[in-house]
């Protein structure tokens, strides 16, 4: 049985026997076990456990753990756990798949002196991902983007000199041109069999459903939804479903308030992932992500995957699994599109049912062991 590391920050909660770990990343540990991987998992930890997390004993899943922190920067207050345990996974492991980026994730390729086959894969634009965050001061932005950038080059340094893939051909774009050509632009999706659902009937309901998903903070763009959902209640019946928690929630709420729409727009919280949120993709018309920036968006694809119609912004791989109208795309920050989009959608919703079997068929292409097997691929 070929052993395989994993360096993921996924803040597990470990016990004396085993540990606690968030559902969508318990898929990955699920796909890796079921190609017969034995699997070791370094992360960082804390104390608290999350209802409804997923436990695995260290009999089923290793655990290398590092210190508790809570951002990439704080990860270098704890450089010597970061090193032991990558000498640790180094030691004990065939081959190593690092999320990147994660703190000094380079130090796999320095130290990797018995020629481990180490497996970059690069999820988002962290450079984007820091200059859009609206919720710090521009100056304080370019500021942390020039702290961050001598990680940032040697982490890409160490990615090509091992196997090298990226999330999607947008987060390509966004590299430095004289690393593009030494990377595989591969798909990246959470899917599981169980997860696809082909519904071929789109009637025409009194009131047509739309679905957002994710962690609500200021980059998601939430806020347009909401304005458009707005507008949109002006001409048709609609209603909005927000289904995620995060730091910027109450603000939302009070913004559904304050435009009087609080009684179209419902916000559920956190949903797991699996059978309880694949329920709301199959009792919803169409699905909206409104972000700003994003390393998949991997929900995307579970909306395609459960045959509801989608609409994204133009971030992270959305253009490329959308393409040859199987979905729509439209400029961030749009409230007008978002309308146009929504509104083409109820006038021609039976006219779309073939884009949506399309979308889906598309969909069926993209699992959690296809991505492996493509990031695997020496």
């Amino acid at each position: 049985m070929e052993k395989i590391g994993l360096y993921c920050n996924w803040k597990v909660t470990p016990d004396g026997h085993g540990f606690y770990i968030n559902p969508i990343h318990a898929k990955y540990l699920n796909a890796l076990l079921k190609m017969q991987y034995q699997v070791t998992l370094m992360s960082n930890t804390c104390s608290e456990r999350v209802e409804g997390e997923i436990y695995y004993p260290y009999s089923e899943v290793g655990l290398v753990k590092l210190p508790n922190f809570d951002s990439y920067m704080k990860g270098f207050l704890y450089i010597k756990s970061i090193i032991y345990g990558c000498l640790k996974l180094l030691k004990y492991n065939d081959r190593i798949y690092i999320r990147t980026f994660e703190p000094a994730s380079w130090l796999f390729s320095f130290f990797n002196f018995r020629g481990k086959n180490l497996h970059y894969h690069i999820v988002s634009n962290p450079i984007s991902v820091i200059l859009e965050n609206r919720d710090v001061p521009k100056l304080i932005r370019y500021i942390r983007v020039g702290i961050f950038y001598p990680e940032y080059i040697l982490t890409l340094v160490a990615a090509k000199a091992n196997y090298f893939t990226c999330n999607g051909a947008s987060v390509l774009s966004n590299l430095p041109r004289i690393f593009r050509k030494s990377v595989r632009v591969i798909i990246e999706s959470s899917l599981s069999q169980d997860d696809f659902y082909q519904n071929i009937s789109r009637d025409n309901f009194p009131v047509t459903k739309i679905l957002c998903v994710g962690y609500i903070r200021p980059a998601k763009g939430v806020d347009v939804l909401i304005k458009a959902v707005k507008t949109l209640a002006e001409n048709h019946n609609v209603s909005l479903s927000i289904v995620g928690d995060g730091s910027y929630k109450d603000e939302m709420i009070a913004l559904a308030e304050g435009l009087n729409v609080h009684d179209i727009c419902e916000f559920h919280g956190f949903v797991p992932t699996g059978h309880a949120l694949n329920e709301f993709y199959r009792s919803h018309d169409i699905f909206v992500m409104p972000s700003f920036s994003e390393t998949g968006p991997r929900v995307v694809l579970e909306a395609m995957a459960n045959s509801i119609y989608c609409i994204s912004t133009n971030v992270g791989y959305a253009p490329d699994v959308l393409s040859k109208e199987r979905g729509v795309i439209i400029p961030i920050n749009s409230v007008s599109d978002i309308i146009d989009s929504v509104a083409y959608f109820i006038k021609n919703r039976q006219e779309l049912n073939d884009k949506i079997k399309s979308s889906y068929r598309y969909s069926k292409s993209f699992t959690l062991r296809s991505f492996f097997e493509d990031v695997f691929k020496d």
